[in-house]
């Protein structure tokens, strides 16, 4: 009765197994129409949404390190005004239009989270040095350092799953991320960064 038992669950394993072993429709073809949608919204998202909000960001940049320019002759009060009336805006209104920006796809999503944590580090480093200046308090620019080690994390992040989907869904990428500017605020210029949809 155990040998008849055994075999009977041998045989049920069996079929099981087998019925598992059809040929499935690979989801991951780079020519599946979900893939394909996926690429198009990744090279619209590269080339043509971050392109159009990019000057917002690297004004807002423009405006933190022109303090640190070489021959720079402004005063701390000066640069005070302009960080709240001119980078901080700057960087809320490119926030904004990142926000608004409706990612269909898992992947643009992620892409989109990255340079919202990048650009939200970017801005609350820049609102510590304002409150450093405000307050006459060296202790925000710890804060503030620390802000902008994490926005260098979150492009870093961006870079990688960009470079990784682009290779996934055979799109080409031109360019290179290049950091926005020289000084204190580094980062990529995204609109810099173009994506295009290999030739097939």
């Amino acid at each position: 009765m155990n040998k008849r038992f055994t075999a009977l669950l041998l045989i049920l394993f069996v079929l099981a197994a087998a019925a598992g072993c059809g040929k499935k429709k690979n989801s991951a073809s780079p020519d599946s129409e979900a893939n394909i949608e996926v690429k198009e919204e990744i090279t619209q998202f590269v080339n043509e949404t971050l392109p159009s909000i990019q000057s917002r960001r690297d004004k807002a940049i423009e405006v933190y390190d022109s303090y640190f320019a070489d021959g720079s002759k402004m005063s701390a009060e000066e640069w005070l005004t302009v960080l709240q009336n001119d980078s901080v805006t700057g960087f809320e209104s490119y926030l904004e239009a990142l926000n608004q920006f409706e990612a269909k796809s898992t992947e643009v999503q992620e892409l989109k989270s990255y340079l919202v944590q990048m650009a939200t580090n970017e801005r609350d480093a820049v609102n510590q040095v304002v409150a450093a200046i405000s307050n006459t308090d060296a202790a925000y620019l710890s804060t503030a350092e620390d802000k902008m080690k994490a926005a260098d994390e979150a492009l870093s992040q961006y870079k990688e799953k960009l470079t990784s989907y682009c290779r996934t869904y055979g799109i080409i990428m031109n360019g290179s991320f290049d950091p926005a500017t020289d000084g204190d605020a580094e980062a990529a210029t995204e609109a810099e960064t173009q994506a295009e949809t290999e030739a097939k």
